[in-house]
């Protein structure tokens, strides 16, 4: 009774539009881009499913990027004082995670006989936010060590109290690391998702809340995206990530921001969805070792999930055992049971 009480009192509390945004963001990764690796070989992603299951996963790890950028926007910065919070505030949040993550990962590599990480030096870069700039990228861990870096540049971009000065110095970033794209053997993954990181940390709140409230979005946002990922889908020798990419990632952040403030007015699914979300951080952070114990209990002599037990069993186990973690994360490090 006590935890369906604190349960209720946490999704009330929250605005579930941005909880259903990041939920839906974190179930394409999770239960449908990633999962098609642990079923059999007829299931496997191919031809234009493939195409279209890689737009949406840009969108997802797009919308992933926006909302870290949104949430974060509160954040002023007068002195040391105030970057020195908000660096313990964001090591605290996710951090110690990524590194037990990270370790995990290592150990089921070897248990498992398939080595996640190429070799120490990747792995370390992946703990110090570098990896995106010494390819190659860590498998799935890859997005994490980018925030870092992420997080590292946000008093930069925020400190001056003029938005003008602050959009400027956001600029003058992406100017940098278009350089170094262009010197270096950087990864391009960086340039794809900085922008929409950019947008969420530098967008005023009241043009989101006119997105949310004019629900007509919804139609138009999604048929321009799933058209447009179609149409490059049969473009000879398409580059993913282009112009037209960025407009996709667009039109699919726009979509679920509107389509997740409509969700939002159902309190079923609402509460669902906080669920969801809350699990989502770290079961994008520990679903791969999740699926591979799964996979070595149920799966057949490939190492394989039957669809079944991959939709039904699988999935659900991960984002439940994956809220009980972040629940008990949370009691421990930040000594409450709020998030």
């Amino acid at each position: 009774m006590k935890c369906t009480k604190w349960f209720t009192e946490m999704a009330s509390n929250r605005d579930s539009t941005f909880d259903i945004f990041r939920a839906l963001c974190a179930l394409e990764i999770i239960a449908f881009w990633h999962i098609f690796f642990y079923l059999p070989d007829e299931y496997s992603l191919t031809g234009i499913n493939l195409e279209i299951g890689k737009y949406l996963t840009m969108i997802a790890l797009s919308g992933f990027s926006f909302m870290s950028g949104y949430m974060l926007r509160k954040y002023e910065f007068n002195n040391w004082s105030d970057v020195w919070i908000f660096f313990k505030k964001r090591f605290k949040r996710f951090y110690v995670l990524l590194f037990l993550s990270c370790f995990s990962l290592y150990a089921v590599g070897l248990i498992m006989h398939h080595p996640w990480f190429t070799d120490t030096k990747q792995f370390v870069f992946t703990l110090l936010g570098l990896n995106v700039f010494f390819p190659p990228l860590a498998t799935t861990l890859w997005f994490f060590s980018m925030m870092i870096f992420f997080y590292l540049i946000t008093p930069v971009i925020k400190a001056p109290r003029k938005v003008f000065l602050r959009v400027v110095l956001a600029f003058a970033i992406l100017g940098l690391l278009l350089i170094l794209n262009k010197v270096s053997h950087a990864d391009s993954n960086v340039l794809y998702y900085y922008p929409f990181y950019m947008l969420g940390l530098l967008l005023p709140h009241d043009i989101v809340e006119k997105i949310k409230r004019h629900r007509l979005v919804v139609l138009p946002s999604s048929l321009l995206c799933l058209s447009g990922a179609f149409a490059y889908t049969q473009v000879a020798d398409n580059q993913l990530f282009n112009g037209g990419g960025y407009l996709i990632m667009a039109f699919g952040i726009l979509f679920l921001i509107s389509v997740s403030s409509l969700t939002a007015k159902n309190s079923a699914l609402s509460k669902f969805f906080y669920f969801v979300s809350y699990a989502s951080m770290v079961a994008y952070l520990f679903h791969r070792q999740m699926f591979y114990v799964i996979c070595a209990l149920l799966g057949d002599e490939q190492n394989k999930l039957s669809l079944f037990m991959a939709f039904c069993v699988a999935v659900p186990v991960v984002f439940i055992v994956s809220y009980f973690i972040q629940k008990i994360y949370d009691r421990v490090i930040f000594k409450r049971t709020t998030h």
